[in-house]
């Protein structure tokens, strides 16, 4: 190739390298090749419809904590297991903070969190796959919060059925931690408008319940880091706060012991 040649590739490389950090890179058809974008997306979709999937995991019986995320990303739903991405730091916090016991090796054993740790699972957006947060708006949580409550709401049912609780209530996790600011922002501001929403929240426990909250006010609710691989914080601020919570989490027995005093 001579210089003039070169000097011309390395100018367009250059000027799409540009373009691809402002979104204007071209177009497989520009350059002369067949488009294949829309074909890899469509392979994905076939694939996790056809996925294992993440359904709610927790279980039948009084829990102590349950973990809130936002939805299943399309890893987990692909595996069928919480949080099992490699890069995500849920698994390696809860073991390193006590919260998952030793016999806990991982996400491919999430299933066994509520029988053995009283540690239960469930998505706001639980059934709806996706990895980008950005592509659900807040019409779409307003959407997921209906199922999301009745779910919570049926378990409180099985468990208290289960414990014996005639009243409902004595069976309802003393802690719920959402691992992420979005989703509980989200549910906060559910008929809110304007000055009244929220808009910045701080991890540990919250004062405010969104409308619909189907829990008494015994059961404290928390706010956690994402674990997601891709938000930038330094270890203590991932581990922190969950550590607290553990340390919280130790003063309640396991399993739970439920004494209800309403008559039957």
């Amino acid at each position: 190739m001579s210089s003039n040649l070169f000097s011309q590739a390395f100018s367009f490389a250059k000027r799409e390298t540009n373009k691809f950090a402002t979104g204007q890179a071209a177009t497989g058809a520009q350059l002369g090749a067949k488009p294949k974008r829309k074909a890899v997306k469509e392979r994905k979709k076939l694939c996790l419809d056809n996925a294992v999937g993440v359904p709610e995991n927790l279980g039948d019986w009084p829990l102590r904590l349950i973990i809130v995320g936002t939805n299943p990303s399309e890893h987990a739903w692909l595996t069928g297991h919480s949080y099992s991405h490699p890069a995500n730091w849920m698994w390696r916090i809860l073991k390193g903070t006590g919260i998952a016991p030793p016999s806990i090796r991982g996400a491919q054993d999430c299933l066994r969190m509520p029988g053995d740790a009283g540690v239960g699972f469930l998505d706001v957006g639980c059934g709806h796959p996706g990895t980008v947060l950005s592509e659900f708006s807040s019409a779409t949580f307003a959407e997921w919060s209906v199922a999301f409550y009745a779910r919570l709401t049926a378990h409180l049912q099985r468990a208290a059925m289960n414990a014996g609780c005639a009243c409902g209530q004595c069976a309802a996790p003393p802690f719920v931690g959402f691992a992420g600011k979005r989703q509980w922002c989200e549910l906060v501001n559910i008929g809110r408008k304007g000055k009244d929403k929220i808009t910045k929240v701080d991890c540990g426990p919250q004062s405010e319940r969104p409308a619909g909250w189907p829990f008494p006010p015994g059961t404290a609710v928390w706010v956690l880091p994402s674990t997601s691989g891709a938000s930038p914080q330094t270890n203590a601020e991932r581990f922190g706060p969950y550590q607290q919570l553990s340390d919280q989490l130790r003063l309640v027995n396991w399993p739970r012991q439920i004494s209800c005093q309403a008559p039957g």
